[in-house]
């Protein structure tokens, strides 16, 4: 059947009220889509993988009924999926894939949609008990049935790599959390919601409650935050409880550039939130602080400089995450607080990430906090040599606008 004459046949249906007149209908349209047309209930044992090539478009008139999985892996693409009835499976991974359903859906382990390609539409109602939408277009027009717990939205509630600065509610922070986040995490900080499948299919299992999705390293941050706090820095504690943090991380031994960075910038900000709970200047605080920025200094990359922000691979985009928001927290910490030792230790830190703070908008508010640091320190001509650099490319921008009309950036410019 040709995607026009199922569309005179189905005219009404959510597809096709939809899709009429966007770029993937008229793609359909005009290179003769290969449609697959079930013209009454379909039954299957086992999983439907719409990653599977062999048709663009598969509508089913009728309930569509899968033991196993609803399968689409990839985000990118995959088979389209239009069905009358109701649509019923052991789970729904959505991706690439355009999902229409003009009936009720049941997932019985949950529902899970990854990436903002594809979309999950639900004209009727949903019964599921996790409904897990990973930055997914997922709809449930009907609402829900029973008790789902429901993680998308304004709730920052889930991401699919524990890598990323998001918080996931798949699980309580409880003794269990590292085997269980090992369960359906890859070695490389992954989600897999295939994993998660599998182990929601061993009777009596389930994820309830609420973590924080940064993974084992994450969990070890935070207990080592609350176990720092009440101490207050008044003894040798607090740099025992520091080097026991990291042996427990290096123990870990991720495997990504992208992972290994995030954890060191976390480990920043786990410093930042006992500097702002306990109000302490504790010169061991700060030389913790100064050492993990260091360190995660060391660990960049090479800044690509050929690249645009939305090309970096992941370690390049941690790398950026770093550089814009942990470094500059430690900068500008130093500038506000630090004698001129610990200043010029910063200055020097942050003049070594200097290829990365250059380059990219997102990254100059770091620059200039260097640049700020350098002035305070009386190195002056090196500031302006950054600001010179940045307003090179961008002559307008507004940031450093106030250094560049200063008396003596006009003087340094003039001999330089």
């Amino acid at each position: 059947m040709s995607y026009q004459d199922l569309e005179a046949r189905h005219r009404d249906h959510p597809w096709f009220t939809e899709m009429r007149g966007t770029w993937v209908d008229e793609a359909m349209r005009r290179d003769g889509a290969a449609v697959y047309y079930a013209p009454g209930n379909v039954s299957i044992e086992g999983d439907l993988d719409l990653d599977e090539a062999g048709s663009d478009f598969l509508f089913v008139a009728g309930d569509l009924l899968i033991s196993g999985l609803l399968k689409n892996l990839s985000s990118g693409d995959g088979i389209h999926l239009a069905v009358t009835g109701d649509l019923q499976a052991g789970a729904v991974i959505a991706g690439g894939s355009l999902i229409h359903v003009a009936g009720n859906l049941r997932a019985g382990r949950f529902v899970y949609g990854h990436y903002n390609d594809g979309c999950l539409a639900v004209a009727g109602q949903v019964r599921t008990p996790y409904w897990i939408s990973d930055d997914h277009d997922m709809r449930a027009h009907g609402g829900f049935v029973g008790d789902t717990r429901k993680l998308y939205g304004d709730d920052g509630t889930f991401r699919s790599d524990y890598a990323d600065f998001e918080t996931a509610s798949l699980l309580l922070p409880r003794s269990d959390v590292v085997p269980l986040a090992k369960a359906f995490y890859t070695p490389e900080g992954r989600f897999d919601p295939l994993l998660l499948y599998d182990y929601l299919g061993v009777a009596g299992r389930s994820v309830v409650g609420r973590w924080e999705d940064w993974g084992n390293a994450y969990v070890l941050i935070r207990e080592w935050v609350a176990a720092s706090c009440p101490l207050r820095y008044s003894g040798p504690e607090f740099v025992e409880n520091t080097q026991a943090l990291l042996d427990r991380l290096a123990e870990l031994r991720f495997d990504r550039t992208a992972v290994l960075v995030r954890i060191r910038n976390d480990l920043l900000y786990a410093i930042k939130e006992l500097v702002v709970a306990a109000g302490s200047r504790d010169s061991r605080l700060l030389e913790a602080w100064a050492t993990q920025a260091s360190l995660t200094v060391d660990a960049l990359p090479a800044a690509p400089t050929a690249k645009r922000v939305h090309e970096f691979d992941s370690g390049e985009q941690a790398a950026m995450d770093f550089c814009r928001n942990g470094l500059n927290e430690y900068g500008w910490h130093a500038y506000e607080n630090a004698d001129a030792r610990a200043a010029a230790e910063a200055a020097q830190i942050l003049q070594r990430a200097l290829p990365w703070l250059v380059t990219w908008s997102n990254a100059w508010h770091t620059a200039d906090t260097l640049v700020r640091l350098l002035l305070k320190l009386d190195r002056a001509p090196d500031a302006y040599a950054i600001v010179a650099s940045i307003l090179a490319c961008y002559p307008d921008e507004p940031l450093l606008a106030d250094i560049a009309g200063s008396a003596g950036y006009k003087v340094w410019k003039l001999g330089a």
